[in-house]
């Protein structure tokens, strides 16, 4: 074999390859031509072997196969250098391709303001970042969906604003009890792009359980917590927020518009004028409310009683006789029914302890509750097939009944259950008593999926379970309802008959429903009827609940930052009334949550009353310094505290200094600051000239605070009449307003010191005499009733 011919085969092959090694060159994914170019590879080799008239490798001397493996694996080298060099080649055809294309235009605009902020913002150091209006109502959006998920998106190099920009910009929103207008000026804009039947609504409102709690709201300067419903704040500890919300009645747009706090339910009077001033407000903005929503409360009751008689007397003044089925405001009708859960489970709740009689078919019936005890019974508790598999103890046990779930009560007036009394009626295992039972179970599953019905199409043989149309069998059913309805009545253990409201609040709903048909059967081919319910505000107050944490019984602080986190991520939902105005839903979503923040500043009103200070002045009693040494240690110990606090707002003036802070710590006074500190000179000490300032500002803030506890703005009027108290004890100092700095200080430091302490108070965590305090003294009648009543549930639960 001639070695110089396969050595110069090797280098003919070596001189084709660029001098690069394969680490040099970038890796490239792997393509399809790959495999064809290893099935080549046995070919190639022999070609080389060829090229010295050899058949197989084996048949070489020790020197050319050393050349020969060589040769392979320059050969493979250059292959794959090819490979790579054809694939940059494309890469670079693309590359060109797409910067001659604009590719954003195939994004989204929310995807193009995302994209451009990634790249414009990236390269830039933290610091360095600047994020526009559009920017952070971006982030905002993502925020308010979960904060744990902001985090994730942060942690994973995404260019997104920082939590405090957040939160600086959320201050700017501001959220009052009562009638909030800059809600209705964010919608006002989505309305005028709706189409006219999708401006129908409903107007829910229904209360919820919060637990008593007061705090310092710094942004509004106000204590929130009282009694509040917008115009004026009652010194009571509010147990109760009464939430309205509107609801689309063709589309299913949702959105939260107002609450209020008080102490127990809301008053009537107070109730009634909210309701007439949501509604002409929605009326202002395009809105045509048709209907109200609401439960059996005897509040809700009497204020829609109260509303109708309101529109009758306005007609008999004028001699004309009111056909409306509802009240009136501003001249149009407005329908109010009830939630028809809640009607359900009054039937079952008023069966529980009391016979049902009641008409059907010209015969007279007497259910009772023991029927569906007994037929419950007689399944085996220990076999798995049972005859009523849905049926639980919690269906039907007294004392297990979970009596606010729906789904328990529409279970058991289910047609399912009705078949199996008929099963067993006619099969002698229940007695034939049972079957007005078996009727009463048909009726109320006809009559709820009457007032529940959602599709245009029958479902599993629910004829009634269908929206309300032209065609449908509803009015026919209502009126053989209404009927039945009317005979019946309950009687109890004593033989006394009466009529439940929820009876009577059937009829009115029924007869709701058929008005609110009559007025839009002209322009509806069917009707939702599952719009006309509060599972949109029984949703809400579920979030509330469950937002953040869990919370049984949310606090005022809490409810109003979720409120308002909801209220924002509702501007995103596909149940905003923006989602049916604009094409693009997330676009408009995000420009309407802008323009509801920018117009929240210039529509909040910023006035402030203007008090006599000087009345308020004469009625404080003279301060008198204390000479408890306890007293007088801790006064001193929080005052230091403070005098740290303002002398680094002063930016460390040294004029500043030699009135807060003394060079030495020696004195009986400062015993504690002594005994507190782990090291000698680590806390501060204050002057006694500031330390008597300190007392006196304290001192007067426990007779100011009580008596302006109810007025917003309180921290404004109460440094405004110190200042006028303490008069020039403060020393001047040319750069800082000294004076100022320290009243405001300490009255913002005892306002959140002394709704801590009447917090305490308020969950038994504190007690006392406080007779020096009428608010802590009702704070602690208010716990002792609270825990009462919260013992008293837990018993029945």
């Amino acid at each position: 074999i001639d070695i110089s011919q396969l050595s110069s085969s090797a280098s003919t092959v070596d001189k084709s390859i660029d001098p690069v090694t394969i680490d040099d060159c970038p890796g490239t994914p792997k393509r399809k031509t790959a495999q064809i170019v290893r099935l080549q590879s046995a070919s190639k080799k022999q070609k080389i072997l060829e090229t010295v008239n050899v058949v197989r490798a084996n048949q070489l001397s020790p020197k050319a196969l050393k050349l020969y493996k060589k040769v392979v694996q320059l050969t493979r080298v250059k292959r794959r250098l090819n490979s790579r060099q054809n694939s940059l080649k494309e890469d670079l055809i693309n590359a060109y391709n797409l910067s001659q294309e604009d590719f954003l235009t195939r994004l989204s605009p929310i995807a193009q303001k995302f994209f451009i902020l990634q790249v414009g913002q990236s390269k830039k150091c933290p610091r360095g970042r600047r994020f526009s209006m559009d920017d952070k109502i971006m982030a905002l959006s993502i925020y308010k969906q979960g904060r744990g998920g902001y985090k994730v998106l942060k942690s994973m190099g995404f260019v997104l604003p920082s939590r405090s920009t957040l939160i600086a910009m959320l201050k700017n929103v501001r959220f009052r009890s009562g009638i909030n207008h800059h809600i209705f000026r964010g919608l006002e804009s989505s309305v005028k792009n709706m189409h006219p039947d999708d401006r129908d609504c409903s107007l829910l409102f229904d209360e919820i359980s919060i637990q008593p709690s007061w705090y310092y709201d710094e942004r509004l300067d106000e204590i929130v917590g009282l009694e509040d419903h917008g115009e004026e704040k009652i010194i009571k500890f509010a147990d109760h927020c009464q939430v309205f919300m509107l609801r689309g009645c063709r589309k299913k747009w949702k959105q939260p518009i107002a609450y209020a706090f008080s102490e127990h339910s809301m008053a009537q009077s107070v109730l009634v004028k909210m309701i007439k001033e949501i509604i002409s407000q929605s009326q202002s903005i395009g809105l045509n409310v048709v209907a109200t929503i609401c439960d059996q409360g005897l509040t809700n009751m009497a204020a829609i009683n109260q509303l109708i008689k309101y529109s009758q007397n306005k007609y008999s003044r004028r001699n004309e006789e009111y056909r409306g089925s509802g009240f009136e405001v501003n001249g149009k009708e407005v329908i109010p029914i009830f939630d028809p859960p809640h009607l359900l489970k009054g039937i079952r709740n008023n069966l529980l302890n009391k016979t049902c009689v009641f008409n059907m078919d010209d015969n007279v019936y007497k259910a009772k509750w023991r029927h569906f005890v007994d037929l419950y019974e007689k399944d085996d508790p220990n076999e798995d097939l049972k005859m009523c598999n849905k049926l639980t103890d919690y269906h039907l046990k007294t004392e297990k009944i979970f009596k606010m779930k729906v789904s328990i009560a529409a279970q058991t007036f289910s047609h399912r259950v009705g078949v199996f009394f008929n099963f067993a009626i006619n099969h002698k295992i229940l007695p034939e008593e049972c079957r007005a039972t078996q009727h009463l179970a048909f009726f109320m599953d006809k009559l709820f999926d009457s007032v529940n019905g959602q599709s245009n199409q029958v479902n599993n043989g629910k004829v009634m379970r269908v929206s309300l149309s032209k065609t449908s069998r509803h009015l026919e059913f209502w009126r053989e309802a209404i009927t039945v309805l009317k005979s019946m009545h309950f009687v109890d253990s004593k033989n006394k008959s009466s009529v439940p409201p929820t009876v009577k609040n059937w009829i009115r709903t029924i007869h709701g429903l058929t008005a609110i048909w009559n007025i839009l059967k002209c322009r509806y081919k069917y009707l939702n009827l599952r719009n006309f319910n509060q599972d949109a505000l029984e949703n809400f107050f579920a979030m509330i609940r469950s937002l953040g944490h869990r919370y049984i019984n949310p606090t005022p602080h809490h409810f109003v930052n979720s409120f308002l986190t909801l209220v924002i991520n509702n501007f995103l939902s596909p149940k905003s009334p923006r989602a049916n105005c604009e094409d693009d839903e997330s676009e408009g979503a995000l420009s309407n949550l802008k323009l509801f923040l920018s117009q929240n500043n210039s529509i909040c009103d910023n006035s402030i009353p203007i008090l006599d200070y000087e009345v308020i002045i004469t009625k404080l009693q003279p301060f008198v310094p204390t000479n408890d040494f306890i007293k007088l240690n801790v006064t001193n110990y929080v005052a230091g505290s403070a005098a740290r606090a303002i002398h680094k707002k002063t930016l460390c003036c040294k004029i500043c200094k030699t009135f807060l802070i003394s060079p030495t710590d020696q004195g009986a006074r400062n015993n504690l600051i002594r005994n507190r500190a782990y090291s000698p000179k680590l806390l501060c000490t204050p002057d006694s000239r500031f330390a008597i300032i300190f007392q006196k500002i304290y001192y007067y803030c426990k007779q100011l605070v009580p008596n302006l506890i109810n007025y917003k703005n309180i921290k404004y009027h109460i440094v405004s009449a110190l200042t006028i108290l303490i008069g020039d004890e403060i020393p001047l100092c040319v750069d800082h307003n000294l004076k100022n700095m320290i009243i405001t200080y300490t009255v913002h430091f005892y306002l959140i010191n002394y709704t801590k302490n009447i917090n305490k108070i308020l969950k038994g965590a504190k007690s006392g005499n406080f007779s020096g305090d009428y608010i802590k003294q009702m704070a602690l009648l208010k716990s002792k009733q609270w825990c009462k009543n919260k013992t008293k549930k837990l018993t029945r639960e």
